[in-house]
């Protein structure tokens, strides 16, 4: 009975941390037992967890016992049996199975508890046993059902959000009126919200009129913060647009400036947004009248899986007082590739024209052998004399490794003659650009396969080959819808064996799509080389410590968002980072917790 008593009473108050960490996180131990087993696929609920402490923690209180020694009986109990042991076990558990995003507050409440508990059973219901057994019969059926009915994570939606409970009802309890007209309820439920699409003039309307609103405000440890702010609107979600990104983020000045990927300019004051009180405002512009792809900002009907919804701008740049735009044209009837806008900044119109093209496009097929997802597109300033430019291979994997096409690298363009040359080849789908804290390397983040996301370090005045279609730590989508033309998309794990630059950081995960990295930029908080990651799918930020020079990473901390997160912009002037949230939508002000 003393055994059931200290396993039931162990396992509740863990459950107790479990239940109130709403940010708690598994996935490195999982990573670890995946790569262990060599098995893609392992589902593993919190309450594994907690049987683990409660079973180390009631066997060794068995096992001790029966110490004979009565003098220091009283103290041994103290300390020992209801102190010592159980929070031994709990935080070494926690800490070689790699649990961090746990409530430190919970962790140290069930802490106090366990010694507490156990001592109003042993010593206050010592001489009363039918009390004494109700409550330990309590406490074990409530065990039962927390064994049969365990504490898993909130499911996540096709898009990857996963939020909180605050935040859901939150939201849920928020009202719907972007579209008074409209039953929302039936297309939410019933129909597809495309059907009742407004058009795109309408949705510029809604942009002008749309105001701003505080969502929430979250704490990681005692590190960081994060506010987040809601951005019109309704139909630009992320699920809504038809696969079209939030948009893309650049701060000039005393301003931040913004995009849609349909192609709405707008901008906020910097201070305005920092206090919570702020609007973004429409900049007009011929953006819609240059382009030659209408898909931009119009869904396609040949692609209703969303494949065709990428066809958007892919990136924002202002390098002295010009505004670049990267975005998926179409060169000829159902031919594209990605290129390049520039307009002087000038916040009542920008008058854009074409600052790098090329005759290079790919066919619009049949998906899954055509997606516009895999463009590419991010922008960096180097040194306001070049723009690094990096591209998608659109699936066509042998553009990656042809040095005769474009695609598939990252590009230095001369700002003042679009000539340009390769810095590095065998890319997929680039997502991030930045350069390190001595701007001798480029960190790049990319989309690998069927996971196989990677963080690439790119040495600026050296031509690299990165290993694209040939290595990959991912897997082909769908293999058996490819013809492997040759053999080229062969994806063996080692790249350094093929004469490949190894990636800084991958990562395989045991589901459809991986973490889907995006945007990286260097961690301003941190005086070593170190940068922030964010992620899509995951939802998460990552704080990374590298060794630059060897390609080596020394650290990884993981920040749940609980949204996409599209694009990050550092503004050194507030010491702050402004997120892109493709849930919402909202922008997110990411900040040191002072």
């Amino acid at each position: 009975m003393v055994f059931i008593q200290y396993f039931v009473i162990s396992f509740l108050l863990i459950e107790l941390i479990f239940v109130n960490s709403p940010n708690f996180q598994i996935e490195l131990f999982i990573d670890d037992i995946r790569r262990f087993l060599n098995v893609e696929e392992l589902a593993i609920v919190y309450s594994y967890f907690s049987l683990l402490v409660a079973l180390l923690t009631s066997g060794i209180f068995f096992l001790t016992k029966n110490i004979k020694d009565k003098i220091y009986r009283k103290i041994y109990d103290l300390t020992l049996y209801y102190l010592l042991i159980n929070t031994l076990v709990t935080l070494s558990v926690f800490y070689f199975l790699r649990i961090y995003t746990i409530s430190r507050l919970f962790l140290l409440l069930s802490l106090i508890l366990f010694p507490l508990i156990n001592l109003f059973i042993d010593v206050k219901l010592k001489n009363n046993p039918p009390i004494k057994y109700f409550v330990i019969i309590l406490f074990t059926i409530t065990s039962l059902y927390f064994v049969f009915n365990p504490v898993e994570e909130i499911e996540e939606d096709e898009t990857g959000y996963k939020p909180d409970s605050e935040e859901q009802n939150r939201e849920d309890s928020k009202p719907i009126d972007y579209y008074p007209d409209l039953d929302m309820r039936i297309i939410e439920s019933e129909t597809d919200p495309l059907d009742y699409y407004p058009s795109f003039e309408k949705i510029v309307q809604e942009y002008k009129d749309y105001k701003n609103v505080f969502r929430a405000e979250l704490f990681y440890d005692t590190k960081y913060k994060l506010k987040k702010y809601s951005i019109c609107c309704f139909w630009l979600q992320y699920q809504r647009s038809g696969g079209k990104p939030i948009g893309y983020l650049e701060n000039y000045k005393n301003n931040l400036i913004y995009v849609h990927g349909t192609g709405i300019f707008s901008y906020t004051k910097k201070s305005d947004l920092i206090k919570g009180e702020f609007e973004f405002n429409i900049i007009e512009s011929n953006f819609h009248e240059i382009i030659n792809n209408k898909f931009l900002y119009e869904r396609n009907p040949q692609f209703n899986n969303g494949s065709n919804g990428w066809e958007s701008i892919r990136d924002l740049l202002i390098v002295n007082d010009k505004v670049y735009v990267s975005f998926v044209n179409q060169k000829s009837e159902n031919c594209v590739n990605v290129e390049i806008l520039f307009a002087d900044l000038n916040y009542k119109y920008l008058n854009f024209d074409y600052f790098f093209t090329n005759n290079e496009c790919v066919m619009r097929t049949d998906y899954p052998l055509y997606n516009a997802m895999v463009a590419g597109g991010k922008l960096l300033n180097m040194n306001n004399e070049s723009v690094f430019f990096a591209t998608g291979d659109f699936r066509n994997w042998e553009k990656a490794q042809d040095e005769n096409s474009y695609l598939g690298k990252v590009l230095s363009i001369d700002i003042n003659t679009s000539e340009y040359k390769i810095i590095s080849k065998g890319h997929r789908n680039p997502q991030g650009l930045s350069l390190t804290k001595y701007k001798n390397f480029l960190i790049e983040t990319e989309h690998g396969p069927v996971g196989g996301d990677e963080i690439n370090l790119i040495e600026i005045n050296k031509s690299q080959n990165f290993g694209w279609p040939i290595s990959s730590y991912g897997k082909h989508w769908f293999p058996e819808n490819y013809e492997m033309k040759d053999g080229i998309a062969t994806l063996h794990d080692s790249h350094s064996d093929y004469g490949m630059r190894e990636p800084l950081f991958y990562q395989y995960v045991g589901y459809f799509g991986g973490i889907g990295i995006s945007d990286v930029e260097i961690n301003y908080f941190n005086d070593l080389d170190a940068f922030f990651v964010a992620t899509l799918n995951g939802g998460q930020i990552f704080d990374i410590e590298a060794n630059i020079e060897e390609n080596k990473m020394n650290s990884f901390t993981r920040y749940k968002i609980n949204e996409r997160i599209r694009d990050m912009e550092y503004d050194p002037d507030n010491r702050v980072y402004y997120l892109l949230l493709e849930n919402g939508p909202s922008i997110g002000i990411f900040s040191e917790n002072k």
